[in-house]
């Protein structure tokens, strides 16, 4: 052999010996370097979950600013998706001295939990059939009242929720099944439910999408003068034989009357469709934002959305791959808050000049499984400030799998279920999900 093609195999052997390394002493890894994490974390007692298992959804409600009401969904397993075993599951917080109720088990069925709080009562709603519980007592005992999803409707999607002084909303996308025929499918409309104690419950059609597919939740946005629901479709269109595009759809519609009566709503197209997207109405002006290779913004301008500014500077190096962002949650009130996301910004990756199969999608691939939940303040956001370093909540090296944020009076409230450490792969640590929280002052 020639010493050429020798020292070629030598170093392709090298690469193929480090992708398997991990966390090996003395093997160097590439990463875009970190800020250290934001100090503060409180995690709750262990749930005594399997490396195989997952807490898919989380969210929560905040009593004057003492007591935590999460709820949270378990995927149990590694079964194929629509065949996995899920429980949902309630449990209360005294976040002063940090003590915690045990574990309640609502539900052995699927869907997503939505809690929130309507004067002295706590309310979950849960996704599908919007299954609705109440408790009295602050989450010491809960009872089951009627679902909210009219008989006609189909399965709820994507649900989101909202209170006011009076009234549980619940916004969601579901099929009309009366419009059912014999040869094509009903198709999926926007609906918002309105609950009141005695009084009957109703619905409002806001829109339909049609053959449109509804990738993220709706969401519901109450103000002073009534509420704003922001929802996105995808619609994919055939080019030629083998070509496609798809274009991403945010709609706005608002409502002045309590969810009886909605303006037609308004739209505006985004190529390459809109998978993750969040919309939040900070002091009077209007924000969208989404994951295109990172987390860009979008603002309501003269009647029409600005064109997707950065967030934050996405990552630079040529040979990585292109920031993933999930979770993203605005948390506002009046003008100030924080936006917060799950962001592979600072994912570790195998060095690639020893590794040169990594690159090789069907040989290896060089990242790890850690992300970060990330943070910047809201005012600071709205602004276009492209170079904006958010601050990081997270360890180094741990995984984020859902946050939720939520704006207080004096503060914004953060919960995320992820692991506190891990490795080339999820389970390479042997640490179980959990879930964190932490509190970000209002900016």
């Amino acid at each position: 052999m020639k010493p050429r093609l020798l020292g070629i195999g030598c170093l392709l052997l090298l690469g193929t010996a480090l992708s398997s390394c991990d966390g090996i002493p003395g093997v160097t890894y590439s990463a875009r370097p970190g800020p250290p994490a934001k100090p503060g974390t409180g995690q709750i007692p262990s749930l005594g979950l399997g490396l195989q298992d997952h807490i898919e959804s989380v969210d929560f409600t905040v009593e004057g600013d003492s007591a935590l009401h999460l709820v949270w969904r378990v995927r149990y397993g590694d079964e194929v998706w629509f065949l996995a075993n899920r429980q949902t599951w309630y449990r209360r917080g005294d976040l002063k001295n940090k003590t915690w109720s045990d574990p309640h088990l609502f539900s052995r069925r699927t869907g997503e939990p939505r809690i929130v709080s309507l004067g002295s009562t706590l309310h979950i709603v849960v996704s599908n059939n919007l299954r609705h519980f109440v408790s009295s007592d602050g989450g010491a005992k809960w009872e089951e009242k009627l679902p909210l999803l009219p008989q006609h409707l189909g399965i709820a999607q994507g649900i989101d929720v909202a209170s006011d002084s009076a009234s549980l909303y619940v916004a969601y996308v579901a099929s009309d099944s009366s419009r059912d025929s014999l040869v094509s499918e009903s198709p999926r409309s926007v609906w918002v439910t309105r609950w009141m104690e005695g009084e009957k419950t109703s619905t409002a059609w806001i829109q339909s999408i049609g053959e449109k597919t509804p990738w993220a939740t709706p969401k519901l946005r109450l103000g002073k003068d009534g509420m704003d629901l922001f929802y996105t479709a995808n619609e994919l269109k055939r080019i030629t034989k083998t070509n496609t595009e798809v274009t991403g759809w945010l709609f706005h519609s608002s409502s002045r009357d309590k969810a009886k009566t909605w303006m037609n709503p308004d739209s505006s197209g985004f190529p390459g469709g809109i998978f993750e997207f969040e919309a939040a109405i900070a002091g009077n002006e209007r924000s969208a934002f989404r994951e295109r290779q990172g987390l860009r913004c979008m603002r309501w301008q003269g009647g029409a959305w600005s064109s997707s500014d950065w967030v934050a500077q996405p990552k630079t190096d040529p040979l990585s791959n292109y920031e993933r962002v999930s979770s993203i949650n605005a948390a506002t009130r009046g003008d100030k808050g924080q936006l917060v996301w799950i962001g592979t910004r600072y994912q570790r990756s195998d060095q690639t000049l020893l590794n040169p199969l990594a690159w090789i999608p069907w040989v290896s691939d060089p990242g790890w499984e850690n992300n970060d939940v990330l943070a910047a303040p809201f005012s600071k956001v709205t602004r276009g400030a492209d170079k904006l370093r958010p601050a990081r909540l997270t360890q180094d090296l741990s995984y984020a799998e859902f946050v939720r944020a939520r704006a207080g009076k004096a503060r914004v409230y953060v919960v995320w279920s992820g692991r506190s450490r891990v490795g080339k792969r999820i389970d390479s640590a042997n640490q179980s999900p959990e879930i964190f929280y932490t509190t970000l002052p209002l900016e």
